[in-house]
């Protein structure tokens, strides 16, 4: 650019020589006019020189300011970029403390918390899963078993009396008199099923067959186990007779 503006400048100086040298070196000044013209021509040449400067010093003006913007630009972006990734750490950090939880949990609870009821997105729900129920259930058939069992045992008793019902009770009561001093020797009796009532007993059957069908669990089809029948040999005066 230096160049572009150095050779108008250098030819308007020889140009203005040559009309300063034409005036002065001739009294009529004959060359005069043609220097003249040559001098106007050079400051044409000139201006058009200084007008392509300007616009050139406004485009790099432009170019600084555009560079100045890309820089702030740039930053900005870099900026945006840290706190991303400082944002995509941070969730990152939350979400393994949430599954270490989770995990934690899981092998604190054990089954029961693996049959707890959850979503198909995954999510838990207030709800009771019916593998929990089932497990539940399949934990206390035993005593319902035994409950049914005993409670069969009390009706076949109850149908199948005796003969002989006073020396029976009798014999009963002495039963229940040597069952009596037995418990005051310290020894611990229990309380057979016969001792609840009708409703307590029928819920105990209802709550067994629902266990098995629920659970799906094979269950012993032994008999139940009924106590043995007291068979007493009364006398009869009869029979001394016959």
């Amino acid at each position: 650019m230096n160049a572009e503006i150095l050779a108008p400048l250098t030819s308007l100086e020889a140009r203005l020589n040559a009309l300063l040298a034409s005036i002065t070196s001739t009294p009529t000044a004959s060359g005069a006019p043609a220097a003249t013209v040559s001098l106007l021509e050079a400051d044409d040449a000139l201006t058009s020189a200084l007008q392509t400067l300007r616009t050139h010093q406004e485009n790099y003006s432009r170019i600084l300011r555009l560079r100045a913007e890309a820089l702030s630009l740039e930053e900005r972006v870099r900026e945006t970029v840290r706190q991303v990734g400082e944002l995509g750490d941070e969730i990152s950090a939350a979400a393994g403390e949430d599954d270490d939880s989770d995990e934690d949990s899981d092998d604190e609870a054990g089954s029961d918390i693996e049959m707890s009821g959850k979503g198909k997105d995954g999510t838990r729900k207030n709800e009771v899963d019916y593998r929990l129920l089932l497990g539940f259930a399949r934990r206390i058939s035993k005593y319902n078993n035994e409950a049914a069992a005993d409670a069969s045992s009390a009706r076949v008793l109850s149908k199948e009396k005796p003969p002989g019902g006073d020396t029976a009770a009798e014999t009963n009561g002495e039963v229940a008199k040597e069952d009596g001093i037995a418990a005051g020797h310290g020894q611990t009796t229990s309380v057979g099923i016969a001792a609840l009532p009708q409703d307590t007993v029928s819920w105990l059957d209802e709550t067994a067959n629902w266990t098995r069908l629920m659970s799906a669990l094979p269950h012993t089809t032994e008999p139940p186990k009924v106590k043995p029948k007291l068979d007493l040999d009364l006398y009869d005066p009869d029979d001394d007779d016959m």
